[in-house]
């Protein structure tokens, strides 16, 4: 599969000097290889969500966790205990299945990644809210192409730093972490010149239309009470002058006031009765513009993802547990771990997660090692009913060269659960700086239902 493939170049260009990696592998073979492959691009953090839905699984809260607790840990983490239940259609609302929705458009989030394929299966097989969606896949429309990607295809990546730039469609030479974590924030492309114009000239010529319309209305009133009121031969006689004026000629001839050289004189009119007030004409929906500040909720905040990493356990001369806490529910994730470059892919272990600080060491020492803890588990609670997590990649692909990609696939009888991350590093592999030696990256991505939520800082130990 070509989604894999593009996955597997991206994350392969990580590496010590550049632990952020690239796009490249995807924007250039939409630049140079066929525009088509825009068409992968399907999904975004935001897909499927909806930033003014409540389900109880947002519910979050801080728990210091009681000595009863069948885990004992950081009385800071934050945790999620509740199980989301996930209907068809979200208690009716309408969220896009593919892409971001950008007014009346919606797009992918310029990148191929997690999201894409865990979208792509989904609608497959009709997991979720795919599961009404019309089967004859060559008829079903998910997104449009940015038209940015293929200029973001650059010789030379440099790590820019774009925090202070409010919109990035036209920036080429960013890292894959620095563009997921601004197209969180402004996920709609920028409109090329010809789209600008053809959106400026629908807006002025439906602007344009009411004014005319109103314009006209207003003056046959005006026409049939003069001729109501007056009574008078000669205005009478111009009527069908005055329609063909109102009719043909331009806004600025419009109405009887062209005929003020042959009106006589006549009598001061009453007060005409005030004409009932037109409707407002709805907004018509366009996609943002360059200024946007976040297109998907204007003037709202990305939802920052919040995820931390702590030590749980550690094995003198062997290496490390590190416990990465995801505060909330999610269907999908892509978190890079700074300090973690592997040259070799890691798998999901389902073997339950160890006590903290039990001094338990896995099986194959020298290499990495991922599991994964329930909220729930935290509390003693079921955790029967959860959804199963996996990656979209396969069931050994789990992690590539420090990038986490994992999945819940949802069904009614099979709730999504929150989930913490048990990451083991072996003692020998490098860490990320002196100062920081292994962090979850500001850019790593979740999909959570409620418009995406992206880490905007890195998060030390």
């Amino acid at each position: 599969m070509e989604m894999e493939r593009i996955m597997h170049e991206q994350y392969n260009s990580i590496s010590q000097i550049d632990p952020h990696g690239t796009n490249q592998p995807y924007v250039c073979r939409v630049a140079n290889v066929n525009p088509f492959l825009e068409c992968l691009d399907i999904a975004a953090a935001g897909t499927l969500g909806d930033r003014n839905a409540t389900f109880n699984a947002f519910n979050a809260f801080n728990a210091s966790l009681s000595s009863s607790s069948s885990v004992t840990l950081n009385g800071d983490l934050v945790h999620d205990r509740s199980m989301l239940h996930i209907e068809n259609s979200k208690n009716g609302s309408t969220v896009p299945l593919f892409g971001n929705a950008c007014g009346n458009h919606f797009f992918g989030d310029g990148a191929i990644n997690n999201f894409d394929t865990f979208i792509l299966i989904s609608a497959q097989f009709g997991f979720g809210d795919f599961k009404a969606m019309e089967r004859t896949f060559g008829e079903v429309e998910t997104v449009e192409a940015r038209g940015d990607t293929n200029q973001r295809c650059v010789s030379n990546i440099s790590n820019t730093n774009i925090s202070n730039i409010s919109n990035i469609s036209n920036i080429s030479n960013i890292s894959r972490l620095e563009w997921q974590k601004n197209v969180v924030r402004d996920p709609c492309p920028a409109l090329t010149a010809d789209e600008l114009a053809d959106e400026l000239a629908d807006e002025l010529a439906d602007e344009l239309a009411d004014e005319l319309a109103d314009e006209l209305a207003d003056n046959l009133t005006n026409a049939v009470e003069m001729r109501q009121h007056d009574g008078n031969e000669l205005v009478n006689g111009h009527f069908d002058d005055i329609l063909a004026v109102a009719n043909n000629r331009s806004l600025r001839f419009f109405g009887p006031f062209e005929l003020n050289d042959r009106r006589p004189t006549r009598p001061t009119r009453p007060t005409r009765t005030t004409r009932t007030t037109r409707p407002t004409r709805p907004t018509r929906p366009t996609r943002p513009r360059n200024d946007s500040a976040l297109a998907i909720v204007p003037g709202a905040p990305p939802i920052d993802l919040g995820a931390t990493i702590k030590v749980h356990d550690f094995v003198e001369g062997l290496g490390t547990w590190y416990l990465i806490n995801l505060p909330s529910v999610y269907l999908a994730i892509d978190v890079t771990i700074l300090g973690a470059i592997n040259d070799r892919t890691v798998h999901l272990s389902y073997k339950p997660a160890k006590r903290f600080m039990s001094g338990f060491v896995p099986e194959r020492p020298d290499e990495f090692q991922l599991r994964y803890i329930w909220h729930r588990e935290y509390y003693n609670d079921t955790v029967d009913a959860c959804s199963v997590i996996q990656s979209t990649r396969g069931g050994f692909v789990a992690m590539q060269n420090s990038v986490i990609t994992l999945n819940q696939f949802w069904r009614p009888d099979f709730p999504l659960c929150g989930f913490d991350l048990l990451l083991w590093k072996p003692a020998h592999t490098p860490i990320y700086r002196e100062d920081c030696p292994i962090a979850v990256a500001a850019g790593s991505v979740g999909m959570n239902l409620r418009g995406g939520a992206v880490q905007l800082h890195d998060a030390c130990l």
